[in-house]
């Protein structure tokens, strides 16, 4: 392993405060291995930008299989800058939380977290925040996690399959 290009976790902050703080789109993008035949209420991450899903797209169809869905959140959101704001408020540490949910944690654990029940307590049903560049895992990029996407997410459509 190549040591020099690793980011430390300081650096990772730094590049993920560069981001948009306030992404408004509702349009976002799901990859998955396999069809997605029905959405649940368990906690799902959409990407927000198109060239974003199409990455995740061929890195996921590199491995073995891709399917990519386009569709539309609508529900109660909370950004970047209010989700900062919400955990500061709540003597709660967002970027603590952020690296929790990079991590790749099953949906058990996502809402186990004292920030995702902080988030939701509140009413939202999902959160932006910051996660790996699939185009380049050196920095960053912005996606939604939502909480219950069978009640949040509406309109699914396959927008391309390798299968």
């Amino acid at each position: 392993m190549n040591m020099k290009n690793l980011q430390t976790f300081d650096e990772f902050l730094t590049e993920a405060k560069k981001i948009e703080q306030n992404p408004t789109t509702s349009v976002v993008y799901h990859t998955s291995r396999v069809p997605l035949r029905n959405l649940s209420n368990t906690p799902m991450w959409f990407a927000v930008d198109p060239k974003d899903a199409d990455w995740y797209f061929k890195n996921m169809a590199d491995e073995g299989g891709s399917f990519l869905y386009k569709a539309e959140a609508k529900g109660k959101l909370l950004t970047i800058k209010d989700a900062k704001k919400l955990f500061k408020k709540s003597g709660m540490d967002w970027d603590e939380w952020t690296a929790d949910i990079v991590s790749n944690p099953t949906a058990e654990t996502v809402d186990s977290l004292d920030g995702t029940r902080l988030i939701k307590g509140q009413g939202y049903d999902g959160v932006y925040h910051e996660d790996y560049n699939p185009a380049d895992y050196q920095k960053d990029t912005v996606v939604l996690l939502i909480f219950d996407p069978k009640k949040t997410i509406k309109g699914v459509t396959l927008q391309k399959s390798n299968k």
